[in-house]
């Protein structure tokens, strides 16, 4: 019978713990339904605006079509991009808080929406 030290077990039982968290997030992120949102990014070819900075670094928009529709201003050629991916819960209450899906575009800098974010 084999003795292991307590050292060793801990140094095992790490290893085998930094093998498996790969699996237990990809597992997370299959029991929880996620969706995007999209934000529009100034084109580095364009001489952005501080108005497009400001906008593309603050609003999340709920669709690409929103997105098109909410520029910072007329001429804008700002890319509208998808972003990150967040759960359908946390996309309720960003853009369907109140039952309504009648919000398409969230500022970043509302408190209500950095505590959503967090």
């Amino acid at each position: 019978m084999d003795v292991i030290s307590r050292r060793a077990m801990l140094v095992r039982g790490g290893v085998l713990l930094a093998a498996a968290s790969p699996l237990l997030r990809a597992a997370t992120a299959l029991g929880a339904p996620s969706t995007h949102v999209y934000k529009l990014v100034p084109s580095r070819t364009c001489k952005a605006c501080s108005a497009c900075k400001r906008h593309g670094h603050n609003k999340l928009f709920a669709s690409a079509a929103a997105a098109e529709d909410g520029r910072a201003h007329k001429g804008c050629r700002c890319r509208v991009r998808r972003t990150r991916s967040v759960s359908t819960a946390r996309r309720v209450k960003l853009f369907d808080a109140d039952g309504k899906a009648d919000r398409t575009v969230v500022d970043r800098r509302w408190p209500w929406v950095a505590k959503a974010l967090r």
